[in-house]
């Protein structure tokens, strides 16, 4: 009863469910040689062959033994074990060759064994000492033989049984350990397959990804080309209309058109450079101090016209609790409402409502946490079609852009811009009920910092603020040349032009002291902008290293603008050409 107890422990505790298949046979390899070792040293021990040999063979089941104790408290790896055993045949198989003078099947089978252990699960420079070791002691031992320096005893004298229980423990053990071998390299098969499998799935999903991206991406073309040839159309037809109109107001009918035209497309434009910027993690916030009344009057003066013209009612209703100036990025706060805002009016019928509820939620530490939430009477948004509301180029109905316009680009830059402020945008909607969309904001207010990012606001009139002032223009687009012309015109200000950043340097030369600024567009031909400034501040004149250099350029990323203040530039002003940032800049350093 007390071995079938121990039995019952020794499986449990060794043979267990908890341990993998790799585990158990390893346990079972470690069992075979203890009990081969041991039957070896019993039939050596009856046959007298020896105290010593008997010690050594009883010796390895004891190792074999304690390895195999180890391995099950210290889970060791599987090479460590192996690398041991084979450390443990090299020492052990020639001394007792040795003492049993003669090289049996035993011994053959053991180096075998060893060789096999060494050029399976070694590597390097291990593996091939380990083999060169091997081969020199099998090699020795052969030696030794065949000269008579040991000679050979018949261990087991002649009898056959002990003999044959002699082989079957020395193959058995061969048998097991190369099975265990196969067992392990198939092991490593199978993880090398599930591996393969794994990154085979990651590339079928990778391909879909593709396929998906590059689906998005036609779409996105196919709107792109549709929203943008729009305005392009009314732009050019309304130029023709306009150029052969007989009288005054139809020509002024046909250039409010093309300016409408013209907004339209410069904010489709704005908004495709907004996702490039979130993309590329290049968006930074400029806070401003600000008064949210002021914020929401301009908001109105923007859209309400749009409203009128399909006929519905608009309010605006702010929480009187919000007071004093606040500190954020107004904005980039006043672009989400307007997207929203926008959205409202593109999706309510003729007749709807649109209303914009400014909210007080909570006061404290300094700040207000407001909430903002724009409603409407619109078509509203089913469940299914929020899944993909804030995704860019996606809007709620397949083909909505084709009824209503848009690239579908206004939610998802609203959503990452708020997400930038530190709220989220959330929406309450259902088919045919109109849309709710709100976020809040946490916005410090009675700031004593003060605002650098906002352009000061033109003044009324500027006719001859600049008389008597002389700039260098330097534009190497005919068009744009005419435009800075025609917008400074009233000023009094002398323009003179280069049509390249070569020729605008030899002028700066040549006309020593008499240029108050230079505008420099940046992408020019023969020499582009940077040089161009490069060039004049590197010229030996006491004006060059103090002129005014303003860049003019579409470029307007970050990372464009600080490149041109590191070439020398004092300033930058984006294309389209806005009259009061232009005017605001150079009443900044004239």
């Amino acid at each position: 009863m007390c071995v079938q107890n121990w039995m019952y422990w020794f499986r449990d505790k060794y043979f267990s469910d908890e341990l993998g298949a790799d585990e158990k046979f390893t346990n079972c390899v470690y069992i075979t040689c203890c009990l081969s070792a041991l039957g070896a040293a019993v039939t050596r021990a009856i046959m007298g062959t020896g105290t010593i040999l008997v010690m050594l063979i009883l010796g390895m089941c004891v190792m074999a033994s304690v390895l195999f104790y180890v391995y099950n408290k210290r889970k060791m790896f599987v090479f460590a074990r192996l690398a041991t055993c084979i450390a443990i045949s090299n020492v052990m198989m020639p001394v007792a060759y040795f003492f049993m003078g003669g090289l049996n099947s035993g011994i053959a089978a053991y180096f075998t064994l060893a060789l096999v252990l060494i050029f399976l699960l070694l590597k390097g420079k291990i593996r091939i000492w380990m083999g060169i070791s091997n081969v020199f002691i099998v090699t020795g031992i052969m030696l030794l033989d065949y000269f008579g320096i040991i000679v050979p005893q018949d261990v087991f004298k002649g009898n056959r049984l002990f003999m044959v229980i002699d082989h079957v423990q020395c193959f058995a053990v061969c048998g097991v350990c190369i099975g265990f071998i196969v067992h392990y390299q198939n092991y490593l098969l199978n993880k090398e397959n599930e591996r393969v499998k794994v990154i085979s799935s990651d590339l079928e999903i990778a391909k879909d990804e593709a396929l998906r991206q590059a689906a998005a991406k036609t779409m996105f073309l196919s709107n792109m080309s549709h929203e943008m040839r729009t305005p392009m159309n009314a732009i050019i037809g309304m130029s023709l209309i306009g150029k052969s109109a007989p009288d005054l107001p139809r020509k002024d009918y046909a250039l409010e058109r093309i300016n409408n035209a013209s907004s339209y497309l410069l904010a489709i434009i704005n908004d495709i450079l907004d996702m490039a910027k979130i993309d590329a993690e290049k968006t930074e916030l400029a806070p401003v101090n600000f008064t949210l009344e002021k914020a929401m009057r301009k908001i109105d003066d923007l859209i309400r016209p749009r409203m009128e013209e399909k006929k519905q009612n608009f309010s605006i209703s702010l929480d009187p609790a919000i007071c004093g100036v606040l500190y954020a990025d107004e904005q980039r706060l006043a672009q989400v409402i307007m997207n929203l805002l926008s959205n409202a009016v593109k999706f309510t019928p003729e007749g709807g409502n649109v209303g914009l509820d400014v909210r007080l939620i909570e006061k404290n530490n300094g700040a207000y946490l407001i909430r903002f939430t724009v409603t409407d009477t619109g078509i509203g948004i089913s469940q299914e079609q929020r899944l993909n509301l804030f995704k860019p180029f996606v809007q709620a109905e397949k083909g909505a852009n084709r009824v209503y316009g848009g690239i579908g680009l206004g939610l998802s830059i609203s959503r990452r811009l708020v997400e930038l402020m530190g709220g989220k945008i959330e929406v309450e909607s259902e088919p045919g009920k109109g849309s709710a969309f709100s976020f809040s904001l946490c916005i410090p207010y009675d700031s004593p910092e003060t605002s650098d990012g906002e352009a000061p606001e033109v003044q009324e009139t500027i006719e001859g603020i600049f008389k008597d002032r002389r700039i260098l223009l330097a534009e190497d687009i005919d068009i744009n040349r005419e435009i800075v012309l025609a917008l400074l015109e009233p000023t009094g200000i002398v323009i003179d032009c280069a049509e390249n950043g070569e020729e605008a340097v030899c002028m700066f030369s040549r006309q020593r002291g008499i240029y108050d600024a230079v505008l420099m567009d940046i992408q020019m031909p023969v020499m582009d902008g940077v040089e161009a400034s490069r060039g004049i501040r590197a010229l030996p004149l006491p004006e060059a290293a103090r002129v005014p250099i303003i860049a003019m350029t579409a470029n307007v990323f970050k990372d464009d603008i600080e490149k041109y203040l590191s070439a020398g530039m004092n300033g930058h002003i984006g294309k389209p050409i806005d009259t009061g940032e232009l005017i605001a800049k150079l009443k900044e350093f004239l």
